[in-house]
């Protein structure tokens, strides 16, 4: 029954996303040449030894070379809906943002506050961003992204077990 309910939001998401897509601005794939190649950033913990990215094979590894990485680094996103979130509870993205820099950096908060730092790197080829928080307390996610102009969706992986969770985000000039 849980799964019958994750597949229908699921449907019903792609079908909202697509409604509101116009052909104009869906953007499949970046084609420009970024200034700085944010998946080359290594992730270093504390120690200052690198982090390893995920298990071999797996989609996460980023890609090198020849992509244009503005659709996640222009402007920030709010968080503005979530989904496979549990019943009852209260929606733990709310009132959250994230702002993504061209170096491969992340900055996160809640309202003004800012909550955390981190590391991102995207695959091109399965369009998937991997989130690398600086600090333990926050959990490291992949997701499958689809995006156009002014939002995003990303839809978890299994990779670190968010596969049930979706979010909407929403393109902002200011912090929540």
């Amino acid at each position: 029954m849980k799964t019958r309910y994750i597949l229908s939001i699921v449907v019903m998401l792609f079908s909202l996303v697509a409604c509101k897509q116009e052909a104009g601005n869906v953007q499949q794939e970046p084609t420009q040449t970024p200034a700085v190649e944010p998946t080359q950033a290594p992730a270093t913990q504390e120690s200052g030894t690198p982090q390893s990215e995920a298990p071999a094979g797996e989609a996460s590894q980023a890609t090198s070379g020849g992509h244009d990485y503005t659709f996640l680094t222009d402007k920030l996103f709010h968080y503005k809906g979530s989904f496979g979130v549990a019943k009852g509870s209260e929606d733990m993205y709310k009132d959250q943002w994230i702002d993504f820099a061209s170096d491969g950096s992340y900055k996160a908060g809640k309202l003004k506050e800012q909550t955390h730092t981190g590391k991102w790197s995207y695959n091109h080829e399965v369009k998937v961003i991997q989130l690398r928080p600086d600090v333990n307390t926050f959990n490291r996610s992949e997701w499958k992204v689809m995006f156009n102009d002014q939002m995003m969706v990303w839809v978890g992986t299994q990779t670190f077990g968010n596969n049930a969770t979706q979010l909407q985000l929403v393109r902002s000039n200011e912090l929540p």
